[in-house]
């Protein structure tokens, strides 16, 4: 069990008459715990990184789009410069969200089963995508459509 790096160093460091010392039977089983667990940081540190870089190409893009719309629906006068902007940052945010969803619940779907096709892993993340895209619309536009109805409420008011 020749292993390198820190966790071999650390290893070769207790000997095994002081590892018997302070209560290790076996020091190999530290050694395989250390690798195990610097193993799985690595790894997650690695997904996080990649989530990241894809929910920024999927911001960079959908802020683009977003705002494309806005100053075309803003020119044709059916939206304000406020709502043209509210609707890029709106398209940014949720395109954020979903794309980093979906390659979180493929990442999921791989350790789990320990491998799928290629194939049925994008349509797993892109549907967890989509399904979390649909989900962050009807929740954005319920709350918007709550508040403009309390300021027309408190508006009528008066």
């Amino acid at each position: 069990m020749a292993i390198t790096g820190a966790t071999g160093v650390a290893a070769r460091a207790v000997p095994s008459r002081a590892a018997a010392s302070i209560g290790l039977q076996w020091a190999g089983h530290w050694t395989g715990d250390a690798a195990r667990a610097t193993t799985t940081r690595a790894a997650m540190s690695h997904l996080l990184r990649a989530t990241i870089r894809i929910g920024a190409v999927g911001l960079a893009v959908d802020a683009t789009v977003g705002a494309v719309k806005g100053l075309l629906a803003y020119q044709r006068g059916e939206m304000t410069g406020e709502q043209a902007c509210a609707h890029a940052a709106v398209e940014a945010g949720t395109r954020v969200v979903s794309t980093s969803a979906g390659v979180l619940l493929a990442a999921c779907a791989v350790a789990l089963t320990g491998g799928l096709a290629a194939p049925v892993l994008l349509t797993i993340g892109k549907g967890g995508a989509v399904a979390t895209r649909l989900g962050l619309r009807r929740l954005l536009d319920a709350r918007s459509s709550r508040s403009s109805q309390g300021a027309s409420a408190a508006v009528a008011t008066r």
